[in-house]
């Protein structure tokens, strides 16, 4: 009876992959939402029967995804089934919201890496030189744009090019940002259809309780003084430590945020306080980015919301 249910459910979960992968693939506008929705029916399956029979679903998803909607569907079926299998084993074992997250940014950047790598291999597209060409394309018409208003100065124009350049040196820090991306997107949609299944009540927790762990402070002082060390731009250690600190100074960016509503909840303050720095960050983020930063390392050092919260005891 067991193996029953667990085929019929793995055909149902199959069948609705399969609708909403040959919408992404011939619906262009349809396709840019229920991209999103791909790793959802892998999730429920997962988080049901657990990893041999999701393996199994995958693996016969992936050979008919071939078939229905041609080899260019096999990307997206990887990206959407390492990530789902991930999360969905996550929830079948009962770990924090937060663990799940981790886990599953993880597998979606993994994922996007194979879809290049796939790309390149099956479809001779280089992302690299595509993205390369885009940024030359686009210092090109900036530059234009403003020599309308008047000369620049060969100082500003080698700072801009030498900016843009750097960008195709952080498409692994790109990668790691959508990859905790869709994983957010995924979570989310996929606890909406599980509570309502299944009955289930999960949720993000408050973002007030979102922490890193003290590693994370260790981890940005070392890839900056890496770069301190290491100054030149395009060398394999700078680049690592580039990625590095961009992609941890961002979450600690999100830990000093965190903190923010913490302090608003602790200290009964108005939640426009909170509002406001998303706000500045958004509008002025040369100016505001670095101050959240630091107070996300100092809330990280020295545990200030665990002493607003003994001072409220």
């Amino acid at each position: 009876m067991k193996n029953s249910n667990t085929i019929t459910e793995g055909a149902l979960f199959s069948g609705i992959y399969l609708l909403l992968l040959i919408m992404t693939v011939y619906v262009p506008v349809v396709g840019t939402i229920t991209m999103f929705l791909l790793p959802i029916p892998i999730i429920l399956y997962t988080f049901k029967q657990g990893f041999k029979s999701s393996l199994v679903m995958f693996i016969v998803i992936t050979l008919l995804s071939i078939l229905l909607a041609t080899v260019f569907s096999l990307p997206v079926t990887i990206l959407a089934g390492l990530g789902g299998i991930t999360i969905g084993l996550c929830l079948h074992y009962k770990k924090s919201v937060y663990e799940t997250w981790a886990a599953g940014s993880v597998a979606f950047a993994v994922g996007f890496v194979i879809v290049f790598l796939i790309s390149q291999l099956l479809f001779e597209v280089n992302f690299i030189d595509e993205m390369n060409v885009m940024v030359e394309q686009i210092s090109t018409q900036t530059l234009n744009m403003l020599e309308q208003f008047g000369e620049v100065p060969e100082e500003t124009v080698q700072l801009f090019e030498q900016q843009m350049n750097q960008i195709t040196y952080l498409i692994p820090v790109m990668i790691g940002i959508a990859g905790i991306v869709y994983s957010f997107l995924a979570i989310w949609i996929g606890f909406k259809v599980l509570n309502r299944i299944y009955k289930k009540s999960y949720s993000f927790p408050p973002f007030r309780k979102f922490r890193l762990p003290i590693s994370v402070v260790w981890y940005y002082f070392l890839s900056v003084v890496i770069m301190w060390i290491e100054p030149e731009q395009g060398t394999l250690l700078n680049q690592a430590a580039s990625n590095v600190s961009m992609l941890v100074g961002l979450l600690l960016v999100l830990h000093g945020l965190s903190f923010i509503a913490h302090y608003v909840h602790v200290k009964n303050k108005s939640k426009g306080l909170f509002v406001t720095a998303i706000v500045l960050i958004v509008l002025l983020p040369t100016l505001f980015i670095y101050p959240i930063r630091i107070l996300g390392i100092i809330d990280l050092g020295f545990n200030l919301r665990d002493r607003l919260s003994e001072e409220k005891k």
